[in-house]
């Protein structure tokens, strides 16, 4: 759950280096402090997840998937 006061933490799962930076660049421009952390693809996005329920990194409060 997000929490007040900190920045919102997005999963961003996208094989894009363009359409993920024009992700960035709308939060950015949008006022947005929120941490994007971005996984290239499915694999990527799953191994990601299998960290955060292993404790390893902190969940995410938004997953964005380009389906």
């Amino acid at each position: 759950m997000h929490q007040r006061g900190r920045p919102a933490r997005i999963l961003l799962v996208e094989d894009s280096v363009a359409d993920a930076k024009l992700v960035q660049l709308a939060l950015e421009e949008s006022g947005s402090t929120s941490e994007v952390l971005r996984a290239e693809d499915g694999a990527d996005a799953m191994a990601r997840l299998d960290a955060i329920a292993a404790g390893d990194i902190a969940p995410p409060d938004l997953v964005v998937l380009d389906i």
